[in-house]
């Protein structure tokens, strides 16, 4: 099949070359250097972000495929390979250069090909880091056409399974007051890791509790994720900080699971109820007890499913439909009234494994499906 020849070393040129948070200069580079004179596609980059588009015909539809070129530290034990057993290894194989790979040999294969679509292809950086530094807002903000798009495929791991929807992210950091003291004399003051406890024992009996949205099952969650003093061993601790991460579901707006979660804190966070009160947009104390934080903030994303042409990508290849039970960039994307899902070649349990990994033949899948929905 055409550009199969290509795909597994498409991948590991991509896999070559460490492209770690705010060190993916190096990856566009080559991106751009290898496709910047391609016939196909007029290409506009920003930083370290790279948009490739086919020349637009007002009677097709328009189809988008989005990836990251980022990965976390890499944690493999060596240079990338294949194996025998039908594997190929490499820091972000599935998180998701592979999906990288898959996005190039498409671009490879255009000039032999006829496309049903007009296409886009938007490499973007930052996507491991924090949500307000994620290269992808400035390139959505000044390239307006990818409004256009009337269906996007971020090609995160799915292992080839559509993903709809996805969860939102507060993170939060908790403080609680109290007073310093020796701890062979803890009457003297007051333990603010003690203070905590009528949250953490709320919080271990409270259940994820499950929201239907258009027939998938997506699950609220608050999880305890750090926890720090800043006191010696012997030292009863004047304070005691947490981070707090609280998923939220495709139901809500940033709005309402922000002032959800304060008005759930006001009520757990200490034995009694207290009313929050709001010093900023970000920061809110519960009288000298306590205090709240908001960190990071990452809207959820709806499903989406009946758009016409993903309706016709699914029932072309008979693909099963599942909720994202995390975050995703389809969030960001649907800030900007483009209608998104998840869909790579990747394996979901690989993404930021030692040792990470993708099957030869979930690539190849990958990219059959696409190449052949998009003649």
């Amino acid at each position: 099949m055409l550009a199969n020849i290509n795909l597994q070393s498409i991948l590991l040129s991509v896999l070559a070359i460490a492209s770690e948070t705010k060190q993916e200069q190096e990856l566009a580079n080559w991106i751009e250097d290898k496709w910047k004179n391609h016939a196909c596609f007029t290409m506009y980059r920003e930083g370290n972000s790279l948009v490739y588009c086919t020349k637009v015909d007002d009677t097709k539809p328009t189809i988008a495929l989005y990836g990251h070129i980022d990965t976390v530290p890499s944690q493999q034990d060596k240079e990338p390979h294949i194996t025998n057993e039908g594997k190929i290894f490499g820091c972000g194989a599935s998180d998701m250069k592979a999906g990288i790979a898959i996005m190039l040999a498409l671009m490879e294969a255009t000039p032999f090909l006829t496309w049903q679509y007009n296409l886009q292809f938007i490499f973007y950086d930052k996507e491991e880091g924090p949500y307000i530094e994620n290269g992808l807002g400035p390139v959505l903000e000044k390239f307006s056409f990818l409004k256009q798009a009337n269906i996007a495929f971020v090609l995160e791991p799915t292992q080839n399974e559509i993903q709809t929807g996805c969860v939102g992210a507060i993170n939060l950091l908790l403080t609680w007051h109290g007073k310093r003291a020796h701890a062979a004399r803890p009457w003297e003051g007051h333990n603010a890791i003690h203070c905590s406890g009528a949250l953490l024992e709320y919080l271990l009996k409270e259940p994820a509790k499950q929201v239907v949205c258009d027939s998938l099952s997506f699950f609220e969650t608050k999880q305890i994720t750090q926890a720090k003093t800043d006191n010696s061993r012997n030292v009863v601790p004047n304070s005691f900080t947490v981070n707090l991460n609280y998923r939220f579901t495709p139901d809500k707006t940033q709005e309402q699971a922000q002032n959800d979660i304060i008005t759930f804190l006001a009520k757990h966070m200490l034995p009694e109820t207290i009313e929050a009160t709001q010093l900023s947009q970000t920061q809110y104390t519960l009288g000298s007890k306590a205090s709240i934080e908001i960190i990071d903030l990452a809207p959820a994303a709806p499903v989406v499913t009946q758009e016409p042409s993903l309706q016709k990508f699914i029932a072309q290849h008979q693909l099963t439909i599942a909720p994202k039970q995390a975050w995703t960039d389809i969030a960001r994307l649907a800030l900007f009234n483009i209608k998104a899902v998840n869909f790579g070649p990747g394996l979901p349990s690989q993404a930021h494994q030692k040792n990470e990994y993708v099957y030869i033949q979930d690539i190849e899948q990958n990219y059959h499906y696409f190449l052949s929905f998009l003649q």
